[in-house]
């Protein structure tokens, strides 16, 4: 997707789930009722803001905000918030004693206000906020773990709830195999440790499957959009 600031958008060969994520700023576990049409045909979308930004509400991305407005528009969509009891990981400590695992410190800084230190002006190096996600890894320094929950959920593919109990900021870093990682290792990784084992021998957490209250969007009505 390409964002065009002031101007508008672009989107080439994007499903009808794309572009929602995208608007309503969440992951595929919680998105409900979208039929299967909108999780595969393919869109190009080209949306101008003209003067439709002058009508959206204040505050909020303005990105989203127009996003949801084609959405609207185009194709016809209705969708509303509930919270309902779902399977879904809860993020626990792994160990009785609370120990944490080597590499999950608490930070000396907070980047939940604090915006990234470009490294020149820290000497080189890594901004000092920075989140760095990759296949197999990811790094961030003042985060709290409700940021590290976005990462998780996208590995797992299911909600996580955290029942940790650990607040303030962290710094983390793990590792792990891609191979595997939507259920827990039953035998061990050639390329190194699956998900659920580096987050217990790393972070000292732990991935435990359960019920829980989770907060989703249900779609009520999405239709196919006519062309321009």
């Amino acid at each position: 997707m390409r964002r065009l600031p002031g101007i508008g958008f672009e989107a080439g060969n994007v499903t009808p789930r794309d572009l929602i994520l995208f608007a309503y700023d969440l992951q595929r576990p919680y998105l409900i009722d979208l039929p299967g049409w909108a999780e595969n045909e393919r869109f190009d979308i080209v949306a101008r803001a003209g003067g439709v930004a002058q009508t959206l509400p204040a505050g909020g991305n303005v990105e989203w905000l127009m996003l949801r407005k084609l959405l609207e528009d185009r194709f016809k969509l209705t969708a509303h918030a509930e919270t309902r009891e779902m399977q879904v990981y809860a993020l626990v400590m792994a160990r009785r004693d609370g120990r944490l695992g080597p590499q999950l410190r608490r930070s000396q800084v907070d980047c939940t206000s604090t915006p990234p230190v470009p490294p020149a002006a820290k000497g080189g190096g890594q901004p000092q906020c920075a989140r760095r996600n990759g296949p197999g890894f990811t790094a961030a320094v003042g985060q709290p773990i409700s940021a590290f929950l976005f990462f998780l959920v996208g590995q797992v593919q299911r909600a996580v709830i955290d029942r940790t109990g650990l607040t303030g900021t962290w710094d983390i870093e793990l590792t792990f195999s891609t191979d595997g990682t939507a259920a827990p290792a039953t035998t061990p990784q050639d390329s190194g440790p699956s998900l659920f084992t580096a987050l217990q021998e790393q972070l000292g957490l732990r991935l435990e499957p359960s019920i829980g209250p989770v907060q989703v969007l249900v779609i009520d009505r999405i239709e196919r959009p006519t062309e321009n």
